[in-house]
C-alpha cells in the first residue's frame, strides 16, 4: 500500500501543503477575477488532485473535506452558483481546515482533532447549493433558452449568449437551461451509470475497462461546454490509471461523478462552448505536459542535505584560502616557478569552488511568492472584521531569495500588513470626508537589490502622527511629559516593547506587541528597517536583510584592531580611506559630513594610542552612512561563517577561519552600532521620517 511508505506519504503531504499555500490568494481573488470560470478551475485542480490521492494514504476525512470543497467549486465553474462573500469565506475556512489536517498528519497526529468542528465545516460547504432555476417567464431567461435551442450560432450569437449568462449571474440566477428538460436522454448515459453503480472489490478486466473508455469517448463526441470538460477530465484520469493501477474502485467513483445528468441532452445539440473554454482546456493539457517534463527533471531534496553539502563547500573554500597563503609564502622565499604553478592551481580551485557554491545556493533560493501569497487573505479578513474597503496589491512575487530569508520575514510581514490595514487605512466615511476613494490600498513589494532582499509594506491611509505617538508614550509612562522629542524620536517610540497607539483591543491589534518583534528579527539578521510617513497620505515600511543566510559563505571586508581580525559583509561597506588619529567626532567625505565611531570603543577594547594612524570604513546603517575607525584594513576575502558555540554575544554573527590560521570575528553592525551610538545618533541612524 502507498500509505505504508513513509517517504511517499511525506512527499505527498509536502506537495499538498505547498499546493494549499498557493490557493489562499487565488480564492480571495475570485471577486476581482475577469474570468471567474478560469480562476475557479485553477483552484479546483489541486483540490481534486488531493481528493483523488488522499485515500491511498488513508486520509479519508481529508478526502471528505476536499470533496465538499470540490463540489462548491464545481458549482461555481459551471455557473450553477453566483459568487458571494459567504461562499468565499466558506472556501477559505475549508482551506484552513485542510491545511491544519495536513499539518497534524505531518506531525504524527490524527487527521481530525475536533470531530464536531470538522463535521460543521463539511456541513457548511454542503449547505451551499445551486439556487432555484429562474422562472421561464423571465424574458432574459427565455431568450437565453431559445438561443441555446439553436443548432448553428455564429460568433456574435455566442457573445450574446455569454452576455445573457453574465446578466443572469449578476441577478442571482443559476443559469439552468430549460432545454435540458425538453430534449431526450443522451444515448448510453444510463447504461454506463448502471455498469458503474456497484463498488469494485478488484480492478475490472482490461477488455471491460477498454469498453467503458470507448463508450466515454463516444459520449464525449456528443457533448460540449462544461459537461464535455468533465468527461475530458475522466478520460485523462483513465489514461493515467489504466496502464498501471487499472480500473479500480477509486477510478469508478471518479468516472461516475463526471457522467452528465441523465436528462442533460441539451448539451448534445447545444452549440460548442466559446473559444475561451476550449482554450482553457487546451492550456490545461499543455501545462500538464510541461509539468510532467519538469517533474521528470526535478526531485525533492531535504533542506538538511542541502545545508550539509553547503557546509562541505565551505570547507573547500577554507582549504583554498590555505593554499593561497602557502602560495604567497612560497613566492617570497622559495621556487618562483613552483609558486607560479601553484598560483594557477589555486585560481582554478577557486573558480570551481565558487561555481559549486553558486550552484548549491541556487537550490536554497525560492520565489518570494511563498511569503507574499498570504497578504490578500490577511487584508481581506481585516477589512471584513472592521467594515473597511481595502484592496491588496502584491508585487515582486517572482523575486528569488534564500529560503531562510522568507522564514525570517514571515512574522514581520504579518505584523506590518495587519497594522497597515487595521491602523493605517481609515473607514470609508473618513476617507470620503478627506477627499479620498472609499477603498484604501495596502501594497506589499519584494525586490532584490545587490546583496539585499528588500520588503516594502505601504498604505495610503492616515499616516503616523508623531505628536499622537508622543502623547501615548507619556500616558504609558515611557517618556516624561516635559521631554521634547523630534519627529524621528517620536517614530522610534513605536519600536518600544509593549507600545501601541490602538484605541481599543481587537482580534487584530492593540495588545502592544509586534513592532519591537519586527525590529529585533530584522536587526539580528544583519538588516535594518526604515519608515516614511506623511499625515493624510500614508506610511511605508522598508525592511532590508541580506539575501543570503549570514551563517554560510560570504564576501567580507577584514580589518585589524588590537591584534584581532574583524570582518563585516562587503555589501555593508561603501569605501575605506586613511585618516591620521581619527577615532571619533565627524569627518568630511565627498562633500558629506559623516559621524565617526571607533571600533575599539564599541567592542570595549583597550584605549587607543593617541595620534596613531587609523583607517576609516564607510558603512551603511539604518538608511544612512557612518564611518567606523580601526587600526588597519586587511582587504576583501571570501570567508565561511561558523557559529561560536558557548558565546552568546549578539555583536558577532560568528567566526571565520582564515588561510593563515587566524580567526576573524564577523561583526553584526546593526546590533553593534545600535548599542554603541548615542541616543540621538541611534534615532537618526535607524529611522527617518519623510514629509
Amino acid at each position: 500500500m502507498l500509505g505504508e511508505d513513509p517517504a511517499l506519504l511525506a512527499a505527498f503531504l509536502d506537495e499538498s501543503r505547498e499546493s494549499c499555500d498557493g490557493l489562499e490568494a487565488q480564492i480571495v481573488g475570485f471577486a476581482q477575477a475577469e474570468d471567474l470560470v478560469a480562476a475557479v478551475q485553477a483552484v479546483f485542480r489541486p483540490i481534486h488532485t488531493f481528493k483523488g490521492n488522499a485515500p491511498f494514504f488513508g486520509l479519508h476525512e481529508g478526502k471528505r473535506l476536499a470533496h465538499a470543497m470540490e463540489t462548491v467549486l464545481d458549482h461555481l465553474r459551471n455557473r450553477r452558483l453566483s459568487l458571494t462573500a459567504e461562499i468565499t469565506a466558506a472556501l477559505l475556512a475549508a482551506l484552513d481546515g485542510l491545511r491544519a489536517l495536513i499539518s497534524r498528519v505531518q506531525a504524527g497526529g490524527p487527521e481530525v482533532e475536533d470531530p464536531a468542528a470538522h463535521e460543521a465545516l463539511i456541513a457548511r460547504l454542503e449547505a451551499i447549493r445551486p439556487e432555484p432555476e429562474q422562472l421561464s417567464w423571465d424574458p432574459v431567461y427565455s431568450e437565453l433558452a431559445a438561443l441555446e435551442m439553436l443548432s448553428c450560432i455564429d460568433a456574435a450569437g455566442r457573445e450574446h449568449i455569454e452576455r445573457l449568462r453574465r446578466l443572469l449571474a449578476e441577478r442571482g440566477s443559476a443559469l439552468a437551461k430549460p432545454a435540458a428538460r425538453r430534449q431526450p436522454q443522451l444515448p448510453g448515459v444510463e447504461e454506463l451509470r448502471r455498469r458503474l453503480a456497484q463498488p469494485l472489490a478488484s480492478p475490472l478486466p482490461p477488455s471491460e475497462a477498454e469498453d467503458i473508455v470507448a463508450r466515454l469517448r463516444a459520449l464525449r463526441a456528443q457533448l460540449g461546454g462544461a459537461e464535455a470538460a468533465r468527461l475530458d477530465e475522466a478520460l485523462e484520469t483513465c489514461a493515467a490509471f489504466l496502464p498501471t493501477i487499472g480500473f479500480d474502485e477509486l477510478l469508478r467513483q471518479h468516472v461516475l461523478e463526471r457522467l452528465p445528468a441523465s436528462a442533460a441532452a441539451s448539451e448534445a445539440t447545444a452549440p460548442r462552448a466559446p473559444q475561451t473554454d476550449r482554450t482553457e482546456r487546451g492550456t490545461d493539457r499543455v501545462s500538464r505536459g510541461t509539468d510532467s517534463e519538469r517533474l521528470a527533471r526535478t526531485m525533492r531534496v531535504s533542506e538538511a542535505a542541502v545545508d550539509a553539502f553547503l557546509a562541505h563547500v565551505g570547507d573547500l573554500l577554507v582549504v583554498g584560502d590555505q593554499l593561497e597563503h602557502l602560495q604567497r609564502r612560497l613566492a617570497l622565499g622559495g621556487d618562483p616557478q613552483l609558486a607560479r604553478d601553484l598560483a594557477r592551481t589555486v585560481m582554478a580551485f577557486d573558480g570551481l569552488s565558487t561555481a559549486l557554491q553558486r550552484s548549491i545556493m541556487a537550490i536554497r533560493r525560492v520565489a518570494a511568492r511563498q511569503l507574499l501569497q498570504k497578504v490578500p487573505r490577511l487584508v481581506r479578513d481585516i477589512a471584513a472584521a472592521s467594515g473597511k474597503e481595502i484592496a491588496a496589491v502584491v508585487e515582486g512575487e517572482t523575486a528569488e531569495v534564500d529560503k531562510s530569508r522568507l522564514e525570517l520575514l514571515d512574522g514581520p510581514l504579518t505584523h506590518l500588513v495587519r497594522n497597515a490595514a487595521d491602523h493605517g487605512i481609515e473607514p470609508p466615511e473618513a476617507r470620503r470626508a478627506a477627499g479620498k476613494p472609499a477603498q484604501g490600498t495596502v501594497t506589499v513589494c519584494a525586490a532584490c537589490e545587490e546583496e539585499w532582499f528588500v520588503l516594502t509594506v505601504s498604505d495610503d491611509g492616515r499616516g503616523i502622527d508623531p505628536e499622537r505617538v508622543r502623547r501615548k508614550a507619556v500616558e504609558k509612562g515611557l517618556v516624561a511629559a516635559d521631554r521634547r522629542l523630534s519627529e524621528q524620536e517620536c517614530i522610534e517610540l513605536l519600536f518600544l516593547p509593549g507600545f501601541s497607539t490602538a484605541e481599543r483591543v481587537t482580534e487584530v491589534s492593540g495588545r502592544g506587541i509586534g513592532m519591537d518583534v519586527v525590529r529585533r528579527a530584522v536587526t539580528e539578521a544583519g538588516g535594518d528597517i526604515q519608515v516614511e510617513t506623511a499625515l493624510g497620505r500614508g506610511t511605508t515600511w522598508r525592511l532590508r536583510v541580506p539575501q543570503q543566510a549570514t551563517t554560510q559563505i560570504m564576501t567580507a571586508y577584514l580589518m585589524a584592531e588590537s591584534e584581532q581580525v574583524y570582518g563585516v559583509p562587503i555589501s555593508e561597506v561603501g569605501e575605506s580611506f586613511a585618516a591620521d588619529g581619527q577615532t571619533g567626532g565627524v569627518v568630511l567625505r565627498h562633500g558629506r559630513t559623516l559621524p565617526v565611531v571607533a571600533l575599539a570603543e564599541l567592542l570595549g577594547l583597550p584605549p587607543l594610542v593617541a595620534g596613531a594612524r587609523r583607517t576609516l570604513a564607510v558603512v551603511h546603517h539604518g538608511g544612512r552612512d557612518l564611518a567606523v575607525s580601526f587600526a588597519a584594513a586587511l582587504g576583501v576575502r571570501r570567508v565561511v561563517l561558523r557559529p561560536m558555540p558557548g558565546i552568546d554575544d549578539r555583536r558577532y554573527q560568528g567566526a571565520a577561519l582564515l588561510g593563515d590560521g587566524r580567526l576573524a570575528l564577523m561583526l553584526n553592525l546593526a546590533q553593534l552600532l545600535g548599542s554603541g551610538l548615542t541616543a540621538a545618533e541611534r534615532l537618526g541612524g535607524r529611522m527617518y521620517v519623510g514629509r
